[in-house]
């Protein structure tokens, strides 16, 4: 996978879950030779959706009228939630911790 922004070419084990912020983040895949096969898998989640469980799990329409301090709150992190996205990745320095949590290792401190 290549991640244009943040200029990485990244080669994931077969089988591999990869959860990306697409919206955020320009991405593709590399070119494979004519006598190999990729199969890929994606999926989407709409935006709407997240602002369906942060309105409490409400329309937008609904939480106006039953909470707007919440809708409120919500709505002044709209142009914000990119950011929140990008901290969800790991910095370098956090990468063997994180990766011995995904894969269940005790992680050892140094």
């Amino acid at each position: 996978m290549i991640l244009f922004n943040l200029k990485l070419v990244v080669e994931f084990p077969s089988g591999s879950d990869v959860i990306i912020p697409s919206a955020t983040v320009i991405h593709g895949n590399t070119p494979i030779q004519a006598d190999e096969w990729r199969v890929s898998f994606t999926q989407f989640c709409s935006g709407g959706l997240f602002r369906y469980v942060a309105y409490g799990f409400r329309t937008m329409k609904d939480c106006a009228l039953q909470n707007p301090k919440l809708k409120a709150k919500v709505d002044a992190k709209a142009g914000q939630r990119w950011k929140d996205g990008l901290r969800r990745f790991s910095k370098v320095d956090e990468l063997h911790a994180d990766r011995m949590k995904v894969f269940c290792k005790k992680v050892f401190s140094k």
